[in-house]
């Protein structure tokens, strides 16, 4: 998983490659990247992979509210939980994993991000006994929100926001430096990220990633949930601002 912020605006882009990852601090000694030595991505793979159209991308995030009932929410704490929870249509009614179209391998993706992003994780819940549950660690204490990003059959796609504390909300908050340059270096990886024309509110932009090793760029990643890489962009100022 690797972050590039945006120079000029407040926006952190997250970029992940063939695996889960959980990281506490966005440093290079903490952020860790699965090998991408041979590894072939098939042509039929890679038309499965970028079959996706702009929609896939229309996201409006809501606070849950009502939709969304997490059991025990006030008593997380640092360290290992499970987070388990009854997901609402608009109708009143419960979804079940039945309810729910497929999206990226998925039924849900939950992305649980602290507020001043030095704290990510992308996880996938399960239905099972009438809810849905997944396990999490939470190494720094803080505010949190949790996205809940699904498809319901009789609904367009949806996220739903629901804020948590762990442990004190009073913390020391160490918001990211925006990245002039739009480069990022891990672990003897090294990511560019590229835009055709400046990035501006309600105009589709193109995101282009270059991926490279050891001064050679890497072509041939194996997909992971059904794409080559997934990113995911969210604005410091806004927590309800996210695709």
């Amino acid at each position: 998983m690797k972050k590039v912020y945006l120079s000029g605006t407040a926006i952190a882009v997250i970029l992940i490659l063939g695996a889960y990852f959980y990281y506490s601090k966005p440093q290079p000694s903490e952020i860790t990247v699965a090998p991408m030595t041979d590894i072939v991505a098939t042509s039929e793979e890679a038309t499965k992979a970028q079959s996706v159209t702009n929609d896939d991308y229309e996201h409006i995030v809501s606070l849950a509210g009502s939709r969304v009932s997490v059991a025990n929410l006030d008593t997380f704490k640092l360290g290992q939980n499970e987070i388990s929870f009854k997901l609402f249509g608009l109708d009143g009614h419960e979804f079940g994993d039945e309810d729910l179209r497929t999206v990226k391998d998925k039924k849900m993706h939950l992305l649980i991000v602290r507020e001043d992003m030095q704290g990510f994780a992308h996880i996938h819940p399960d239905y099972s006994a009438g809810k849905w549950h997944v396990q999490t660690d939470f190494t720094l204490p803080g505010t949190y929100n949790l996205y809940l990003d699904f498809d319901a059959l009789e609904e367009k796609p949806t996220v739903l926001r629901v804020p948590l504390t762990i442990g004190s909300a009073d913390y020391s908050k160490q918001f990211p430096e925006p990245n002039s340059d739009m480069k990022i270096a891990v672990q003897g990886y090294d990511l560019t990220l590229t835009v055709i024309k400046p990035i501006k509110t309600k105009e589709a932009t193109k995101l282009s990633f270059a991926l490279s090793k050891d001064g050679q760029t890497l072509t041939t990643i194996k997909p992971y949930l059904g794409t080559f890489g997934h990113v995911a962009a969210f604005r410091q100022t806004d927590v309800n601002d996210y695709f």
